[in-house]
């Protein structure tokens, strides 16, 4: 806001920011009327702004476009002023519609609704567009706007190509990844089909609730399949399918695409817009375990960044570095999961690893104990020989001195490492060390319960109460049950038992992925679900059921990672399911399990990988990456013998 002027041509008054470049103003009319508008700014002379306002103006008298208020020069800078549409971004709308995440069978039927018709508005726009001799290229969830009635308008021309007069030449490029069409990618010559291809996109994400970048377009039988299961509705999925095919003259008309949404719309009708009821049993055990296979490969493939993270020392860790891919790899292996592609990458990464984890941080998930816990899988897993120098390497990383009981960086994180590193531990060193954490967290224990005021599961009280309850359950110690206990009762007050985690306020913390309250809302339940399988007492088990429930059930959500995304939740259910053998939670955890068989991609080479949250590169990372949606497959497919990511 700085950089630009609060009065612009003596007559616009900027008010506040929309985004980088884009201001909100207020400007009076020639009746002298206050009028909202948005500026748009560019530093330099942008021949791109300049045709947008030639756009707009040619769309002057629609009503479905905003008007060019002003196109002028100030110092150096240009702008481009527009009427101010009331109204949110079709993003937005989705999501304020939408902010349970619930699936297409869930959803609202009001909700459907609407959503069937504002897309017969879009198409029925892309139409007029098109016969006023324009294509516009940039279909996009977040250059449609819905104002309070729903009527829907185009806000941004600014890529728009006419088909008479062929300029400019070359097209202006740009768009949302996802979106765009091959040819754009390729700088050929406009066509109507760019428009096709992003309604086909666009469908995905109406129907889904999924960034359509999450799709491998090339395999169509593949997205065919994935589509129909996503939405119920084989005629959508067809249909979305034909939208994105390669091929610009394959893709349907406008006006086959309305037909097929028409009728759909009057099928919805009869049945008053709900599906067939959908349960997903299918637990795809044979598809999982190829899946994996070909996951494996990939996640030290040449698409993922571990190589790239291995020149930075501060992605060494077990929860988003390097330590934690070295920890997976050695999991799949432990699971016969073929990893022979990944053994150089390995080495070279383990030695890397354990060069520069001789830092000051001790704790379980950026530090020297989480590295230990990586060399203790990597032997579990015969990647790595079981050495005196190894051993010794582990018990040097597990002695640090550490000034805090946290999860993250303290005690409670050192003494989840050392029972997970106890085979390769002398007896009487391994018990004196555990021993010492456990005094050390009850000492500094508060009267009230707490440790920290805070419930989260990294930095509170949530992670240093569930380490609490592993020690108690492998060693009978009264004082830490007590201690133990006194915590729990200070976060069901802090809580109401857990009721308040599934307020909407909080709720949408979750799926809006606000990363400290995903920490606390998944450490309460998965500490209570420790809590109930340690103490028995049912009010545990009460308490953590009623937060599961509130998620939907067959719940989308476009952060697929293990920090507050489906690969996360999915590993809560089949902790729930393993502790209360309540088959509901397996059924959720296998919906979770078929979103991700059914939003995977390839590359050429048959790897397979996820775009697991807004970027859309891949990342190897555990906690934030893909490396914790494998975990995840991996424990759907071997619940025996693969615990929760990281504590088992």
């Amino acid at each position: 806001m700085e950089t630009f002027k609060k009065l612009l041509n003596k007559r616009y008054h900027l008010r506040s920011i929309v985004k980088k470049d884009v201001f909100k103003g207020v400007y009076r009319d020639r009746f002298l009327r206050p009028r909202q508008c948005i500026v748009k700014a560019e530093k330099v002379v942008s021949s791109r702004l300049k045709w947008q306002a030639h756009v707009h103006k040619v769309y002057a008298a629609q009503e479905y476009m905003p008007k060019c208020v002003d196109y002028f020069y100030e110092e150096g800078c240009c702008y481009l002023v527009l009427e101010c549409i009331k109204g949110i971004s079709l993003a937005a709308y989705l999501q304020k519609v939408n902010f349970r995440n619930e699936s297409w069978y869930e959803l609202n039927p009001a909700v459907k609704k609407d959503l069937i018709h504002i897309l017969l508005n879009i198409i029925s726009i892309t139409g007029r567009f098109h016969r006023k001799g324009y294509i516009h290229r940039s279909i996009c969830t977040s250059n449609i706007f819905i104002d309070r009635r729903k009527r829907v308008y185009f806000i941004n021309a600014g890529m728009a190509w006419p088909n008479v007069s062929k300029r400019p030449d070359p097209p202006f490029g740009g768009g949302m990844p996802g979106f765009i069409p091959p040819e754009q990618y390729a700088l050929l010559t406009p066509t109507e089909k760019e428009d096709v291809y992003g309604l086909g996109a666009l469908m995905i994400t109406l129907f889904t609730g999924l960034d359509p970048a999450k799709f491998t377009h090339h395999y169509t039988i593949h997205l065919a399949q994935d589509l129909c299961f996503l939405t119920g509705s084989k005629p959508i999925a067809d249909l979305i399918v034909q939208c994105l095919d390669d091929v610009p003259a394959r893709r349907p008309s406008l006006e086959a695409i309305s037909a097929v949404i028409e009728n759909y719309q009057a099928e919805m009708e009869r049945s008053g817009y709900t599906i067939y009821s959908f349960q997903c049993t299918n637990e795809y055990r044979d598809q999982l375990s190829a899946v994996l296979d070909r996951a494996s490969k990939g996640v030290v493939s040449s698409l993922y960044a571990l190589q790239c993270e291995q020149a930075n020392a501060n992605s060494l860790g077990l929860s988003d570095g390097i330590a934690g891919v070295l920890y997976l790899l050695a999991r799949l292996r432990k699971n016969n999961i073929d990893v022979t592609g990944s053994i150089t990458p390995y080495y070279s990464a383990l030695a890397s690893v354990k060069e520069g984890a001789s830092c000051n941080d001790p704790g379980l998930w950026k530090g020297a104990a989480g590295v230990a816990l990586a060399f203790s899988e990597g032997i579990k897993g015969g990647l790595i020989p079981d050495t005196h120098e190894n051993r010794d390497y582990i018990l040097r990383a597990l002695d640090l001195s550490s000034t805090s009981p946290d999860m993250n960086s303290g005690a409670a994180g050192q003494g989840i490492a050392l029972n997970l590193c106890c085979n390769y531990l002398d007896k009487g060193t391994f018990a004196q060390l555990l021993k010492n954490k456990v005094r050390f967290i009850v000492m500094l224990q508060q009267k009230e319960g707490y440790w920290q005021p805070d419930i989260s599961f990294a930095a509170g009280t949530t992670g240093i109460t569930w380490f609490l309850l592993d020690y108690v359950e492998k060693y009978g110690d009264d004082k830490a049950a007590q201690a133990a206990l006194r915590s729990l009762h200070w976060i069901s007050r802090q809580t109401n038992d857990l009721r308040d985690l599934c307020r909407k306020k909080r709720f949408t913390g979750v799926v809006q992925y606000d990363k400290k309250t995903v920490d606390e809302v998944s450490g309460c339940i998965l500490t209570f679900i420790k809590a109930y399988e340690v103490f028995k007492m049912p009010r545990f088990k009460k308490a953590a059921e009623y937060a599961l429930s509130s998620y939907p059930k067959l719940i989308l959500n476009d952060n697929y990672t293990q920090s507050g995304g489906l690969a996360g939740l999915g590993e809560l259910y089949l902790e729930a399911f393993r502790v209360f053998k309540t088959n509901e939670w397996k059924l959720r955890a296998n919906w979770i399990a078929n979103i991700l068989l059914h939003s995977r991609h390839f590359t050429e080479g048959g790897y397979c990988y996820w775009i697991a949250n807004e970027n859309t590169l891949p990342a190897a990372a555990l906690t934030t990456g893909n490396g914790g949606i494998i975990h995840f497959l991996l424990r759907c497919l071997y619940p025996e013998q693969t615990g929760y990511r990281i504590l088992q």
